[in-house]
């Protein structure tokens, strides 16, 4: 390395710089496109916040205690599950208003639409 910065000074007059930053590859799954708004669409008994990289659903009747702020939620397992749904969504933002939340996990699962279940969240 030595040897090429002498032979550039000797061709430039001055060493070349040296910056300390690294290149990161940016993959296509990492760019949002523009028209993604979040959507949050109203289903029979509960609602479903729909973002381009994650989903989030909860129902206050999920939980056995009433006074208790605890909720089951369901959430996207991955972002290209989130874009799944936010696709189904974004076509048709009524698609949820006849599921109920019961019906909720298996309308996720016959669409293929990965989720995982995380029991008793503060909400």
């Amino acid at each position: 390395m030595k040897k090429a910065v002498e032979l550039t000074e000797e061709k430039q007059g001055t060493a070349p710089k040296v910056y300390p930053w690294r290149e990161e590859m940016v993959f296509y799954l990492k760019v949002t496109p523009e028209d993604v708004d979040p959507i949050d669409a109203e289903a029979e008994d509960f609602t479903v916040h729909s973002e381009w990289t994650k989903f989030g659903a909860y129902s206050p009747d999920s939980d056995l205690e009433q006074h208790d702020p605890h909720y089951t939620k369901y959430v996207s397992k991955s972002p290209a599950a989130a874009r799944k749904l936010y696709k189904i969504l974004k076509a048709n933002p009524k698609a949820l208003a006849r599921i109920t939340w019961n019906e909720f996990s298996h309308w996720l699962n016959k669409n293929k639409i990965a989720y995982k279940t995380e029991f008793s969240v503060w909400h």
